[in-house]
């Protein structure tokens, strides 16, 4: 949710149906592609200033590239998208629905939280003349960092943000499934959650299973955690040192790494930082988050939001236009790429970090690069993965291993073969017969959801 990344809470179990007969209600909205909010240059952390802040403009808002994101697909497992003004003329797929919202049809694969489409419009948001073809950037217009990048939205998280991590790695599975038979071309995984696994990485089941999509071909890229110091690594899935981590950056009075970011172990710290103080993005009305965020409103649409969720955002935008413009690129040479041109900062807290810069990456040479790590084998403990957080289902907390079903979990036996993502112990999640519904112009189907009762 807003102002803190989207994770299972640790504090205490999470209880499902704790809000009974609460209406969703979606105010109306302006046409599409006029949104409101008007000139946002006073705003640190808005869209022109964040491109400016990555080197994606500069000073006088020149783009340091001409990619746009064109041809490159993004996958977001998150709380789901809706089709507010400003994602109307992107390019979204609604993907399935792995989440508990999917026995109730009219919130399937829809943002009941609103964090999902914030992440959605900080990558991908555009508008009417962009459509059109005006491609200039400008401190009134909230544009994604690749406006034409394509995005599939997977939905894993509740209204509440709930979510158990036997879901998040089925949802990763099927983007695995979706990549190798060739039903799409998922470039980027962008995977804004973590948990405090107590397995090591070389163990753990959510750390093998992104392992096995950086293997497959797929960038992911994965929020460090909103710990700060008093973390003592990395969230899982991010402590995998082979994904991308990435941490959030403010500015105060120059680009420093902000105090809410996990710091990580001196084997494994963040790879890169990007902008994730008060990030402007895009407002979904009624969603729970939006509840709760009133003082981040800029008019009827827009909305602020704090974490390395939103930096990791930007973070996968930004690998999209380096994706577009080269490629050939593999997932270690992205890494390599986006480590090294990186502008170096010093912090007391976190001594060297590296903030992000596309120009420089989309510019610079690439050596035949591949990391070389310890890999995971995913027979760790379920239960060890969900770190301190709990799921309720009528009454009984989910422990031990079984997944969300009820059905044994054993590490030692699992396995690409048994499990493609598609099927799970005899269960079908919805995810086997999505329709793909996509939007691309005025309107969406399912964009006219106010006012149903949720429980």
């Amino acid at each position: 949710m807003y102002g803190i990344e989207w994770r299972t809470r640790r504090a205490r179990p999470r209880v499902l149906i704790v809000v009974l007969s609460l209406i969703i209600v979606v105010a109306s909205v302006p046409a599409a592609g006029a949104l409101t909010g008007g000139d946002l240059s006073e705003y640190q952390g808005s869209p022109y200033a964040v491109a400016e802040r990555i080197g994606l403009i500069d000073g006088n808002g020149v783009a340091a590239t001409a990619a746009t994101g064109a041809g490159v697909t993004i996958a977001l497992i998150d709380t789901g998208v809706v089709d507010v003004p400003g994602l109307r003329y992107s390019n979204v797929t609604i993907g399935p629905d792995f989440s508990f919202d999917d026995m109730i049809p009219d919130l399937r694969g829809k943002d009941a939280n609103g964090h999902g489409t914030h992440l959605a419009s900080i990558m991908v948001a555009s508008d009417q003349a962009w459509f059109d073809g005006d491609h200039t950037r400008s401190p009134d217009r909230v544009l994604g960092i690749a406006p034409d990048a394509d995005l599939i939205s997977i939905k894993a998280g509740t209204a509440d943000g709930t979510v158990d991590v036997s879901q998040v790695i089925a949802a990763i599975n099927w983007v695995i499934d979706q990549k190798k038979s060739g039903a799409a071309d998922i470039d980027i995984l962008n995977l804004s959650f973590g948990t405090a696994s107590t397995n090591p990485y070389s163990s753990d089941p959510l750390a093998y299973a992104v392992e096995r999509a950086w293997l497959a071909g797929i960038v992911v890229v994965v929020s460090a955690g909103n710990e700060g110091n008093a973390g003592a690594s990395l969230s899982s899935p991010a402590y995998d040192p082979l994904v991308i981590a990435v941490g959030a950056s403010m500015l105060a009075g120059a680009e420093t790494e902000a105090d809410f970011t996990s710091e990580g172990v001196p084997n494994r710290k963040i790879d890169v930082s990007a902008p994730g103080k008060s990030i402007i993005g895009l407002r979904n009305p009624g969603s729970f988050s939006d509840y709760f965020n009133f003082d981040g409103r800029i008019g009827d649409d827009l909305v602020r939001a704090t974490g390395t969720s939103q930096a990791a955002a930007v973070v996968s935008g930004a690998v999209a236009l380096l994706l577009e413009a080269r490629p050939n690129l593999s997932p270690d040479q992205v890494k390599w790429l986006l480590k090294k041109t990186a502008d170096k900062t010093k912090s007391d807290t976190f001594g060297i970090s590296r903030l992000l810069n596309v120009a420089e990456a989309i510019s610079a040479s690439v050596p035949s690069y591949s990391q070389s790590i310890q890999w995971s084998n995913g027979s760790g403990s379920l239960d060890a993965a969900r770190g301190l957080s709990r799921l309720w289902i009528g009454g009984v907390m989910l422990e031990g291993e079984v997944d969300i079903f009820g059905n044994t979990w054993s590490g030692n036996t699992w396995s690409v073969d048994a499990w493609s993502g598609n099927t799970w112990s005899g269960n079908t999640w919805s995810g086997n017969t999505w329709s793909g519904n996509t939007w691309s112009g005025n309107t969406w189907s399912g964009n006219t959801w106010s006012g149903n009762t949720w429980s």
